[in-house]
């Protein structure tokens, strides 16, 4: 004897699966990890609740990698009732921050090696930027602001070391005004 499928519809699955559930639980426990993975000054500007906040510095303070594990599946419990993609936007936003910083910084370092390599077009492209930042200088106090980058470069190339580097590399980034929050 046949059994007769009866026919689903859609109706019949209002409830995620099993698998969606487990899924969806992973996502919250990788979320609550790079949490983790963030320096506690920036949780703060995070919207979450003040148990999962205590939940976050526990975990720092957390030793074994037992622990951990446990106590990241409890930060990925907690995760159930915070507003998992407010957080996941709030990263995102953090994430981009960095990458327009990180991009700057690997300009200005692109920038620095043409200097020391003495490249002639470096000192065009430097008056260029030093006009868009500073359109109401005049070119003769523009010129005025490279003086101290030429000294710079001058002296690196003479010594070669890393100090005279390192200083060029100051100069250029407090002159083209980027963001000294990340180390050289």
């Amino acid at each position: 004897m046949r059994k007769k499928f009866l026919p689903v519809s859609d109706h019949d699955f209002e409830q995620p699966s099993r698998s969606e559930l487990k899924r969806q639980s992973a996502a919250r426990q990788r979320l609550g990890e790079e949490l983790t993975r963030l320096s506690p000054s920036l949780w703060q500007n995070f919207s979450i609740s003040p148990q999962l906040m205590e939940a976050l510095e526990d975990y720092e303070h957390i030793k074994g990698f037992e622990g951990k594990r446990r106590q990241l599946q409890f930060i990925g419990r907690l995760m159930r009732d915070e507003d998992c993609a407010q957080i996941a936007l709030e990263l995102e936003q953090l994430r981009a921050g960095r990458d327009v910083h990180t991009a700057a910084f690997h300009e200005l370092e692109r920038v620095r090696e043409q200097i020391l390599q003495n490249n002639p077009d470096i000192w065009q492209e430097l008056e260029q930027k030093l006009s868009d930042i500073y359109p109401e200088l005049g070119e003769a106090e523009r010129e005025n602001l490279l003086i101290p980058v030429r000294r710079l470069a001058e002296a690196a190339a003479r010594r070669q070391d890393k100090a005279s580097s390192r200083a060029l590399f100051r100069v250029l980034r407090s002159l083209l005004k980027i963001d000294s929050a990340d180390s050289e």
